[in-house]
C-alpha cells in the first residue's frame, strides 16, 4: 500500500516533476480539497509505483468532473494493512 500526503494546490515546475492522473469519488475529493484530507491511500501497483516525492497529481471529482492539483511531499509504503 502507497500512501501518499500531498498539499493542495501546489503547482511547481521543475526537473524530473511529473504529473500523475488519479480520479476520487465525490466525499473524498470535497475533504482534500478543503484540506481536512492530507493523506491519500492507494494500492502500490505499476502505475503508482511511478510516483515519487514532489511529483504533482491531479484528482479528477468523478461526480462533477472539477480538478485539483496537489504536490506529493511524503510517500509511505505498507506491506500489508496490519502494518499500516
Amino acid at each position: 500500500f502507497l500512501v501518499i500526503i500531498g498539499y493542495i494546490d501546489v503547482v511547481l515546475g521543475g526537473e524530473n516533476i511529473m504529473i500523475h492522473e488519479m480520479r476520487l469519488n465525490n466525499d473524498p475529493f470535497v475533504l482534500i480539497k478543503n484540506g481536512s484530507k492530507t493523506i491519500e491511500m492507494r494500492l502500490y501497483d505499476d502505475k503508482r509505483r511511478k510516483i515519487k516525492d514532489n511529483d504533482i497529481i491531479v484528482f479528477t471529482n468523478t461526480t462533477t468532473d472539477e480538478t485539483i492539483k496537489v504536490k506529493v511531499i511524503n510517500l509511505y509504503l505498507y506491506s500489508n494493512f496490519e502494518e499500516l
